[in-house]
């Protein structure tokens, strides 16, 4: 039968050579499990299923303001925390397989963001344009949507003279079992009409005029908010649901950044919207999805 040896008798070496990744990886792998760590009670037990929760939203909640939006612009890869106050991308420090060694300090990207954010995002000028293409792509949609609500009502009158005609039909001797299984296909396509008459169709919402300026003092308030212990998540929750992608290109004299804002989480907060990340429904979704036809004022470079 096997035993281990004591401890005192092990015989222990330094092998860095077979290392898989290096010390500076391997130490921050540690410190993310740690931040990680679901809480225990003094007995070991884990606490109970909604502390569990609360510590995992913690663990997953972004370091920084930009964390995981931040991309490089030559492979395309992640760009992280390479120092302390400095971002880099990832690919080419534990990779080796981009060429990109450039840095940027973190809290100069995060201050052009939200420069951008605040005064080019939802420029007066270009708003103004935005406004006349979705007032013309919004009266198109409703010009669609009215035509599908005649069409139904055209098919759902047919549907109900057809079930008439088969129930005269069998009042005059026909067989009902001939047109038994039309009559059950009929039925079941009225019912489909009538469903879709009864939840309608909302077309996209109007834009007000003012959004642009209340979408750039609100940026300017959650600006602020972000250094107030009390308001620092929610406000970088809401900053973050208004950016889509950041990437940074490589030039001469550093990095240039190309900010695409998400233009649902844009338009959320400009119309008073609480929560810019989740828009849902019939409203501001449909005009995130109108707006992607190809006149989004949303990406400028800083």
């Amino acid at each position: 039968m096997s035993r281990l040896n004591a401890p005192e008798d092990w015989i222990t070496a330094e092998v860095p050579e077979l290392r898989i990744i290096d010390e500076e990886l391997w130490a921050r792998a540690r410190t993310r499990q740690a931040e990680a760590a679901l809480p225990r009670r003094e007995n070991g037990a884990e606490d109970p299923a909604e502390n569990r929760g609360a510590a995992l939203r913690r663990a997953n909640r972004p370091r920084f303001l930009l964390s995981g939006l931040v991309t490089c612009g030559v492979c395309g890869g992640g760009m992280s925390m390479i120092s302390a106050t400095h971002i880099g991308c990832s690919s080419a420090r534990n990779k080796g397989t981009c060429e990109n060694r450039k840095t940027i300090a973190r809290k100069n990207v995060e201050e052009r963001v939200l420069g951008a954010l605040a005064t080019r995002l939802m420029d007066p000028d270009l708003f103004a344009v935005f406004c006349a293409e979705f007032t013309a792509e919004t009266n198109r949609l409703r010009g669609a949507a009215r035509e599908r609500i005649e069409e139904r009502k055209r098919e759902l009158a047919k549907v109900n003279r057809d079930l008439e005609r088969l129930v005269q039909a069998i009042v005059d001797g026909t067989p009902a079992r001939t047109i038994h299984a039309r009559i059950a296909a009929l039925e079941a396509r009225r019912e489909e009409l009538e469903a879709e008459q009864t939840r309608g169709e909302t077309p996209p919402p109007l834009l007000h005029p003012a959004m642009a300026e209340i979408y750039r003092a609100k940026v300017g308030n959650l600006a602020a908010a972000l250094t107030a212990p009390d308001s620092r998540v929610e406000a970088t929750e809401i900053l973050r649901g208004l950016i889509d992608a950041i990437e940074l290109r490589s030039g001469a004299e550093g990095y240039e950044i190309l900010l695409r804002g998400d233009l649902a989480g844009i338009l959320t907060l400009a119309s008073d919207t609480k929560k810019p990340g989740a828009v849902s429904g019939t409203g501001l979704s449909q005009l995130a999805l109108v707006a992607g036809a190809g006149f989004e004022p949303a990406a400028f470079r800083l």
